[in-house]
């Protein structure tokens, strides 16, 4: 399914758009709908602002008052990004769920401010409705009945014109009558439709013999299935060798597996210090687990969001049962590990990390911790001491805190596991030093790996987002800015869908 993140400054008539989409039956998504179900009375984003903002936020019938609430943060930027720290991520993870619960060609996702919170990974195109700032300012204001002034400000506070109209793919010219914007929005749906038919078609190149397109196209998804490194085990072991002997470069394309992979890479940095005597490496072991502590203490949801994303792999790979050739006895392995991760994060009480907040010799470190030099032994001598003691006592109180983050190391390396094992790597050049590539909508893509030689003179810079990627692949030049490549470069390239 493709998703068309819609979006446009205030007054541009995004609102006007997306319901001549309704009209055409494609599916609508509101971000600013969702936004006022997250702060109904009961629900978390209720609680989280009531508790940040103190009840003075709520009107007579104990709701929110989004209004009061809007003009308290409007012009103090500190409070506004508390807000935004509370709202977003759970706006973002309800958009994923209702996204995800659509069964069609293409859907709309509106998004007012989808580049100024860099939303841009959720959508495969973006529609920006566009409109000269002066009839901006006249629609908005007859439509709120506040000053130009008022109006003004508030597109201060969005991206500017130039840049939003360079981040789209499509673009609506709202400066006319409603007869020419919605024949612009049918044209566009036309095309949109085209575009999905053009992507279901690709890979039925060859003339359709007694077999039909679709049974066709079932061969080629359970070909490729069947391929699949996590259920083939001599694939698996490729993706394994092919690993050990290259430098990796990955880019995450969605928020999840970003956190993921930025919690994989403390984890693994805790498992090599820790093991380590020296009072030095336990020091760095300290300053990771507060690291870690200050990530959950933050995502407060994290427990959810792994389970969530245990289901939808499960709910990914039970399709897969159906399909002929596939390793059944591998894909039920797969199935049953997921299973258990899911019924021991249901088991957990609490919060992860939890055990960690009440600790006093860790709460002492982290507040002498963000003073430059405060961890001196007449700062904090009980530090000094803890780190005279001997590494087995050391060692003990370490395993402690890394028990604290256990089920979550291995649910978030089990989860990267299988995505990362769900396609094997192929070969590809970049021309001159640049490569880029269009994905496929029909899919949604998690991570993008490439893999280097060892011993090659080259780095990547890798962009993109779930419509297509572009690498840039750069050499060092002394102390000076690395320079692009002027030769063709090869490597292997590995789009990780799952």
């Amino acid at each position: 399914m493709l998703v068309i993140g819609l979006t446009g400054g205030i007054g541009s008539g995004k609102t006007t758009v997306a319901e001549r989409f309704k009209t055409l039956n494609v599916p609508v998504i509101d971000a600013d709908e969702i936004a006022r179900d997250v702060v109904r009375p009961g629900e978390i984003g209720y609680n989280r602002i009531v508790a940040a903002f103190g009840y003075a936020v709520l009107d007579a019938q104990r709701a929110i008052d989004r209004a009061r609430l809007r003009s308290l943060v409007f012009s103090d930027t500190d409070r506004r990004k508390q807000l935004e720290d509370i709202l977003h991520p759970l706006i973002r993870a309800e958009m994923q769920r209702r996204v995800a619960a659509i069964h069609a060609p293409y859907c709309i996702l509106v998004i007012p401010l989808l580049i100024e919170t860099q939303q841009t990974d959720l959508v495969d195109r973006i529609l920006v409705v566009d409109v000269p700032p002066e009839i901006q300012v006249n629609r908005a204001q007859q439509r709120d009945r506040v000053s130009a002034e008022a109006i003004q400000a508030v597109m201060q506070t969005q991206t500017d014109r130039a840049t939003r109209l360079a981040a789209a793919n499509d673009v609506i010219i709202n400066d006319q009558n409603r007869a020419a914007l919605y024949e612009q929005v049918d044209a566009l749906h036309a095309r949109f439709l085209k575009l999905v038919g053009e992507t279901v078609k690709r890979p039925e190149v060859s003339q359709p013999t007694s077999a039909s397109v679709a049974e066709q196209g079932a061969n080629v998804a359970s070909d490729q299935i069947r391929q699949m490194p996590l259920l083939n085990e001599s694939r698996a072991a490729e993706n394994v060798k092919h690993s050990a002997n290259s430098v990796i470069y990955e880019l995450p394309l969605n928020e999840k597996v970003r956190t993921f992979l930025r919690l994989e890479s403390l984890f693994n940095q805790l498992e090599h210090f820790y093991t380590n005597e020296s009072q030095y490496d336990s020091r760095i072991v300290v300053s990771l687990v507060l690291e870690l502590s200050a990530l959950f203490t933050t995502r407060t949801e994290f427990k959810a969001e792994m389970r969530k994303e245990v289901e939808r792999i499960s709910n990914a790979l039970r399709r897969f049962m159906d399909f002929d050739g596939v390793n059944k006895k591998r894909l039920s392995g797969v199935m049953a590990d997921l299973s258990a991760l899911d019924q021991e994060l249901v088991a957990f009480n609490g919060k992860l990390g939890q055990g960690l907040k009440d600790d006093e010799f860790l709460f002492s470190v982290k507040q002498r911790a963000t003073v430059s030099g405060g961890l001196t032994s007449f700062d904090l001598p009980l530090y000094h001491q803890w780190l005279q003691r001997p590494y087995a006592v050391r060692k003990l109180e370490m395993e402690r805190w890394m028990r604290e983050f256990d089920l979550t190391r291995r649910t978030v390396n089990y989860l990267l596991k299988l995505i990362r094992n769900s396609t094997t790597p192929i070969n590809a050049m970049a021309k001159n030093g640049f490569y880029q590539q269009t994905l496929d909508p029909t899919s949604t893509f998690h991570l993008i790996r490439i893999f280097m030689p060892i011993d090659s003179a080259n780095f990547p810079e890798i962009s993109g987002g779930r419509q297509r990627i572009s690498v840039h692949f750069m050499s060092v030049n002394g102390a000076a800015r690395p320079v692009q490549a002027k030769s063709d470069v090869a490597f292997d390239i590995a789009c990780c869908a799952l």
